[in-house]
């Protein structure tokens, strides 16, 4: 992962929603040296020969969320997904999804990835996460499948 990836962090944060009955998340991305280039470059090549622009895929795949729905920094350095407020810790009716992406030759793939809720009152919750190739055993570690 570590020659392939495209980022060396990504952080999540419960921020002020537009809309004060919703809340929302704010991505800061965190591009891996030469990740970013890669990045774009592949999406680039996918979407040649579609009506699709490389903002709109950029959205879809740094996000999981379409171009309309967010608000997406011009250099992709951050982005802010609106999403409904969970009702609790364990609510994942509303969720944003965060991969840990990497570009393989003419293919990417997500070595990591989670889905993020988050509560009125700011508090952030991890739901589903998954490593490719690891498996979570009882007591809460990582253990190679």
């Amino acid at each position: 992962y570590a020659e392939d990836r495209v980022f060396e962090s990504i952080t999540v944060s419960a921020v002020e929603s537009d809309d004060p009955a919703g809340c929302a998340v704010e991505y800061e991305f965190d591009f891996a040296d030469g990740g970013l280039e890669r990045y774009r470059e592949h999406q680039e090549n996918y979407i040649a020969g579609s009506e699709q622009t490389l903002d709109e895929r950029m959205a879809d795949r740094l996000t999981g969320e379409s171009l309309d729905e967010i608000e997406l920094s011009e250099d992709y350095s951050s982005a802010v997904v609106p999403l409904g407020c969970a009702a609790s810790p364990s609510d994942d009716e509303s969720t944003s999804r965060v991969s840990f992406s990497r570009v393989i030759d003419d293919r990417t793939d997500a070595l990591a990835r989670a889905e993020v809720s988050v509560m009125q009152g700011g508090e952030l919750f991890v739901h589903e996460a998954e490593v490719n190739g690891w498996e979570l055993d009882t007591n809460g570690n990582w253990i190679q499948q």
